[in-house]
């Protein structure tokens, strides 16, 4: 709740620029412009994502003993506020595609559905290089999803680390924003039907700066 209260504390103040001893008038407008490409202040996005993994195969002696098939889309949300240029903080939720797992025959054994995830995550931004620049994003995750194994259903949650990486284009008050996000308890090597398992997630984001 205190970082909640942090992330949206404030009001959000756009840059500006003012010619100053030493700044030509081209030097404050290439300042301004180069304000623009950065989204300032509050800022509210929307995405799909999908598995970066669409399809995984478990194998002993060689033989299969399990398939993973995550090839639904799905989507999500974001709220952040930028501190600074360099760090940001940002609230997000995404609820992801269904997971089918089967076994080496082919058949179902099981299967994800209802994944989400609510975050809390700090952001730190590159510096803006003609609208583009890059991120890296750390926080902590709350994962929930129900499963389903023949007629029997279960749910299951959990809290873990989650990380990722992305690059942005932005313009004015608008950008667009493509991310590769992991949660610490991937484990490629748990992909039963009793375990949790949510595969690396890319996502596409289109995102609305208020500054």
């Amino acid at each position: 709740m205190i970082a909640a209260s942090a992330l949206f504390s404030g009001a959000a103040v756009a840059g500006s620029y003012t010619a100053d001893a030493g700044y030509t008038a081209a030097d404050t407008a290439a300042m301004a412009d180069s304000q623009a490409n950065y989204l300032d202040g509050l800022y509210v996005g929307v995405g799909i994502n999908h598995s970066a993994d669409d399809k995984s195969t478990n194998e002993f002696a060689g033989v299969t003993t399990s398939k993973l098939d995550t090839s639904n889309y799905g989507w999500g949300f974001l709220v952040g506020r930028n501190i600074t240029d360099m760090f940001a903080m940002e609230v997000a939720y995404n609820s992801f595609g269904k997971n089918t797992f089967s076994d080496g025959n082919g058949d179902e054994t099981s299967s994800y559905y209802q994944m989400w995830d609510t975050a809390i995550s700090g952001v730190v931004n590159s510096p803006v290089f003609f609208g583009v620049s890059g991120h890296a994003k750390l926080g902590a995750a709350y994962l929930s999803e129900k499963s389903k194994e023949g007629n029997l259903t279960s749910s299951s949650a959990t809290t873990t680390l989650v990380y990722g990486l992305g690059v942005q284009y932005a313009i004015d008050q608008f950008a667009v924003s493509f991310d590769w996000t992991r949660f610490e308890n991937n484990d490629n090597q748990s992909q039963t039907s009793s375990s949790m398992y949510v595969p690396d997630q890319f996502s596409l984001n289109l995102i609305y700066s208020f500054a």
